[in-house]
């Protein structure tokens, strides 16, 4: 069964949940919470797993 992350939620200005959500390839989806039962649908998702989102290193790091 394919595996749903959500990695973060926030509130928009119009009072709106969104998702933040990983699917199993990786990828990060913004999803509003009026399509959220439609999105793990499509993924053939029933539940949603706890996750975290990907830590990047300070930019003072990347700079030589």
């Amino acid at each position: 069964m394919p595996s749903l992350e959500l990695i973060g939620k926030q509130e928009n200005g119009f009072g709106e949940t969104i998702y933040y959500i990983r699917d199993q390839s990786g990828t990060t989806n913004m999803v509003h919470e009026s399509h959220l039962s439609d999105f793990m649908k499509k993924n053939g998702a029933t539940a949603l797993k706890e996750g975290l989102p990907f830590r990047y290193p300070s930019r003072s790091k990347w700079e030589p």
